[in-house]
C-alpha cells in the first residue's frame, strides 16, 4: 500500500515491510563508495561478524557514511520506518501502557552502529 510518494508499506504476515527508492545521486554515491572499499587492500572484513556463510563483506566506517551523506539518509529512513510502525494500529499507545518508559509519543532517536557491503 502506498502511504505517500515513494513510501510503500506491506504487512505480509507480521512486521511491516517498508520500501522506497533511494535517490539516484545517493545510489551512485553508494556504488562509488563500495567500489573504493573493494579496491582498498586494507579493508576491514565483516565476514566473521555476520551469519557465517558470508566471507567477503567489508565494513563501511561511520565516517565514510557521514562524509558521503548516506548516514543522514539511512537515519531519516529508519526514523520514518519506526514512525510508520508506531502509527500503524496505534502501536505507540500499547507500548506506552506496556512499558513504563515506552515511546510516549514520537520523540525518539536511532543510531547506525555498523554497516557493511553486500557483494552479490
Amino acid at each position: 500500500m502506498q502511504i505517500e510518494n515513494n513510501w510503500h508499506v506491506n504487512a505480509p504476515w507480521a512486521q511491516l515491510v517498508a520500501t522506497t527508492k533511494m535517490p539516484d545521486e545517493l545510489f551512485k554515491t553508494t556504488l562509488e563508495l563500495t567500489d573504493k572499499i573493494y579496491e582498498d587492500v586494507n579493508r576491514d572484513s565483516a565476514g566473521g561478524s555476520l551469519a557465517g556463510q558470508i566471507h567477503h563483506e567489508y565494513f563501511i566506517t561511520q565516517e565514510k557514511l557521514i562524509e558521503t551523506g548516506l548516514m543522514k539518509y539511512f537515519i531519516e529512513m529508519t526514523a520514518k520506518y519506526w514512525g510508520t510502525v508506531l502509527n500503524n494500529g496505534n502501536l505507540w499507545q500499547y507500548c506506552d501502557k506496556k512499558f513504563e518508559h515506552g515511546p510516549h509519543g514520537f520523540n525518539y532517536a536511532c543510531k547506525v552502529v555498523s554497516a557493511w557491503t553486500v557483494h552479490q
